[in-house]
């Protein structure tokens, strides 16, 4: 943007004014925004700080599982269903005898003693 005077004989043409006031905006600007950017980035950092030994410790402290797989076939049944398990190892569950009735059962750890579990006021 150039600058006229009042006075035609004065003229003055003031690009060298205009262009270091623009400058010095462009700078200006410049300057929040690479400030910006480094808060930016030293919060990126910060947080890389805390959650990378954060999610390494947990990833390390987790455990390994292991599993045990047993059949579980109740003596004469034409189908026999697993319900649960717990932290002893005693199954229970359901089977259907060859009459087609369903009964409920238990067995214990080892898989060798299987008790039948009836409704005494089923039909």
């Amino acid at each position: 943007m150039y600058q006229v005077g009042l006075n035609p004989s004065s003229i003055r043409l003031d690009k060298e004014y205009n262009s270091s006031v623009e400058t010095g905006a462009v700078q200006a600007n410049s300057n929040c925004k690479g400030e910006r950017m480094r808060a930016r980035k030293a919060l990126q950092c910060g947080l890389a700080f805390v959650l990378l030994p954060l999610v390494t410790a947990i990833s390390a402290a987790a455990p390994t599982l292991t599993f045990k797989f047993k059949k579980a076939n109740v003596p004469g049944a034409e189908q026999t269903l697993l319900d649960g398990v717990n932290n002893a190892g005693m199954t229970v569950g359901e089977f259907v005898d060859t009459a087609g009735g369903l009964h409920g059962f238990i067995l214990n750890a080892a898989g060798t003693k299987f008790t039948q579990l009836d409704d005494p006021k089923a039909v």
